[in-house]
């Protein structure tokens, strides 16, 4: 894959880990930019799904909140730069990502050899995140959000070893201000961290604004969010012919800035059920079940 030598100390790492380990850290980006993308999305989606926050006494949930990213075809592949000795010299080819298939062989017109693109590792439509989540409140119409998973090794290949993810805020009701308001209006601010593995680390940043109006059992919302994520590799990379590994430190930008939400929540009493629709520049979705009082 890539023409690069895999490294054959790490035989307990996931296919995903040994595959970036192939790549020096000039060429690893267009790999997994698609990756970092959703990950950072994932992150920093279902936090929230009502406005309603009550100005003082206590409430406690559990929920189990499902985000998934959606893959697309432009996902699957990037601007690879072709190696020293190709032609035309610092051009590029298109081959796969991490989402990707088949790796694309790139024969050169002058001399005739060959090179290929790693092979992508997933094969599907979505990019799907579980996460466990506390919500706790409420003193003067502050709530706090807990995330907390930690998973073992995973039976898709492409998985890293082991994955945590840590990450929390804070929520506070607005509308609380306003006499007899007619809709919930809330802020809030999370930040959350996420480790893959020996060589991924990500963190996401989002601040957040909504709004929602409850008819019955049913709540509707919308909200707003301007956020950030970086995804951050660290390894050891050992080229053709090397004798000595070198580290590769990369950060990687994840592509959403701004999203819109909109969604519904029903209150069953015992357990709430929720769903929500995100759009961005990655577009996701978010559900989930909560049970509290």
């Amino acid at each position: 894959m890539g023409g690069c030598a895999l490294l054959q100390s790490a035989k307990s790492q996931s296919q995903l880990e040994l595959t970036i380990q192939q790549f020096n850290d000039r060429e690893v980006t267009g790999y997994v930019q698609p990756l970092g993308d959703f990950l950072g999305a994932n992150m920093n989606a279902g936090f929230y799904h009502a406005s309603a926050i009550p100005a003082n006494g206590f409430h406690f949930e559990i929920e189990l909140v499902g985000v998934a990213s959606v893959i697309g075809e432009q996902h699957k592949v990037y601007d690879a730069a072709l190696p020293a000795g190709f032609t035309p010299a610092g051009g590029s080819y298109k081959t796969a990502t991490v989402f990707g298939g088949k790796g694309t062989v790139f024969r050169d017109a002058s001399s005739g050899l060959e090179y290929k693109g790693s092979d992508g590792l997933v094969r599907a439509s979505i990019f799907p995140l579980l996460i466990p989540q506390a919500t706790i409140g409420s003193i003067f119409g502050t709530e706090i959000v807990f995330r907390f998973m930690k998973t073992p090794q995973l039976s898709q290949r492409w998985y890293p070893t082991e994955s945590t993810l840590l990450g929390g805020g804070i929520r506070h009701s607005i509308s609380q201000y306003f006499p007899n308001p007619e809709v919930d209006i809330a802020i809030g601010g999370f930040y959350s961290t996420f480790e893959l593995g020996d060589v991924i680390h990500v963190q996401a940043k989002t601040i957040t604004f909504s709004a929602g109006k409850t008819f019955s059992l049913v709540t509707l919302y919308v909200g707003m969010g301007y956020e950030w994520s970086t995804m951050h590799l660290h390894y050891d990379y050992k080229g053709e012919g090397g004798s000595t590994p070198r580290l590769a430190d990369v950060t990687i930008e994840g592509a959403n800035r701004f999203r819109a939400t909109g969604g519904l929540m029903i209150d069953l009493q015992a357990f709430r059920i929720f769903a929500d629709a995100n759009f961005g520049n990655v577009q996701h979705f978010a559900g989930g079940i909560g049970f509290g009082f």
